[in-house]
């Protein structure tokens, strides 16, 4: 099978399944082999090229590209029972190899896609026991599952996940990320659940034709940056769609992971409606956290340092681990913000609104937990109370504001990011030279 005219595609080995091995398996796979068309998007698509560019590059038109796309990702679905789209088709061909050498076929029903491998998970077995009997007992419809950066959401979610396989009719997980457009997103959804029905009705008759475990990881990407409970233009239906569900009558149960509240969800603190609940994934004992720290650095205090958060201790460990002690000392002593931390710190610094970053700024300076009066009066500016409770209530649901004694402050685990990014010594504006705008 060749392509003509587009010479060697970029990515055609990836170091564990080449791009000829994966057109083989297919071969076995499919009732009839790619057509010229199917095969040119698949060497493109596996090379990290967008429909449009194979489109411009190939002389066909770019939404028919996309409509043999679909029906690709579809056809490769059904053959190997696992959800197959154009961001994961690398993983799900490799897993497919993987198990035909080792003579075991894929279990029925159960769409992986992207789920995090959850090997060694520790430390949140009640969390999950107690999820595990709302889920199957109570018959939770909606549960949020919602914390910082790096606290374990997706963990949590796939062992959830791994632990109700068997009460489900079906298990599907699928991983959110900025690049998907909000046309991709409904189209995979309506395939999938949906099964040929259209818009929000087809969703939920899906659900109620059969039990589904339905995992959403990563929702924060579909929620507008710098703006409170707002969705990014065009997915503005995907917020209805939780209401929906939480309101609707079906068996089947939508985990939602995400870093900051939709505002379909009820905080963590309320329980408004009884088949939905929202959990704050927190961070864990440092003593659990110990047994990712080489024995070297287990004095440096890494697990308090970041709280708990495994994403957080796991990416100082990498920084850190090939110094020798006194060396890891003094780098923490002089910079309290590791590179390794500056990305994942950014994801949810860059999302405040104009206003929640001058809340923030305000209580960094003040380095101490502070009443509201307080905290209004140092804001300087006249600006309506209502308002900054809105920015408070946003940073609660972002899991950026603490609370102690019913004073409000900066967890200590990202104060060094605002320091750093010079919000805190502008008045809350970031040095936007410092750090690229994450995606």
């Amino acid at each position: 099978m060749t392509s003509e005219g587009f010479g060697t595609a970029p990515g055609a080995d990836d170091g564990g399944l080449s791009l000829d091995e994966a057109l083989a398996l297919l071969d076995g796979l499919l009732e009839k082999p790619l057509n010229h068309v199917e095969e040119l998007v698949l060497r493109w698509t596996w090379g990290g090229r967008t429909y449009a560019e194979i489109a411009e590059r190939s002389g066909y038109d770019s939404s028919y590209i996309r409509d043999v796309g679909y029906r690709l990702w579809r056809k490769v679905s059904q053959a190997v029972s696992e959800k197959t789209t154009k961001h994961n088709i690398q993983v799900v061909l490799r897993q497919q190899s993987l198990r035909q050498q080792q003579g075991k076929l894929p279990k029925a029903a159960m769409w992986w896609g992207e789920m995090p491998e959850i090997r060694g998970f520790q430390g949140r077995q009640e969390e999950l026991t107690a999820l595990a009997a709302g889920v199957v007992g109570d018959r939770w419809r909606l549960v949020g599952l919602l914390g910082a950066i790096g606290t374990g959401k997706s963990w949590l979610a796939a062992a959830l996940a791994e632990k109700l396989a068997n009460a489900f009719d079906t298990v599907i997980w699928y991983s959110l990320s900025p690049s998907l457009t909000a046309e991709e997103l409904w189209q995979d959804w309506q395939e999938t659940i949906g099964q040929g029905e259209t818009g929000i009705r087809g969703i939920l008759a899906g659900l109620g034709r059969r039990r589904v475990l339905w995992v959403l990881d990563g929702w924060e990407h579909l929620l507008a940056p710098g703006e409170i409970g707002r969705y990014r233009p065009g997915y503005e239906r995907c917020g209805e769609l939780l209401n929906r569900l939480s309101h609707s009558r079906h068996n089947s149960c939508v985990v939602v992971a995400s870093q900051e509240r939709p505002p379909e969800l009820p905080s963590p603190r309320l329980t408004e409606i009884s088949t939905v609940r929202s959990h704050e994934v927190l961070g864990l004992p440092p003593a659990l956290c110990a047994l990712w720290i080489p024995a070297h650095l287990q004095t440096l205090g890494l697990a308090e340092r970041w709280q708990g958060h495994p994403g957080l201790v796991q990416a100082a460990v990498q920084s850190l681990a090939a110094l020798i002690t006194a060396e890891a000392a003094t780098i923490l002593a002089e910079a309290e913000l590791l590179g390794s931390l500056r990305s994942l710190c950014d994801r949810q610094g860059r999302r405040l609104s104009p206003l929640e970053r001058q809340v923030v700024s305000a209580l960094v300076n003040l380095s101490h937990p502070v009443a509201f009066a307080e905290l209004y009066e140092a804001l300087g500016e006249r600006l309506p109370r209502g308002r900054v409770l809105e920015a408070l209530a946003a940073l609660q649901d972002r899991h950026l504001l603490g609370r102690q004694e019913g004073k409000f402050a900066v967890p200590a685990w990202i104060v060094p990011y605002f320091r750093e990014t010079g919000w805190a010594e502008e008045g809350g504006s970031p040095r936007r030279h410092d750090f690229p705008q994450s995606a």
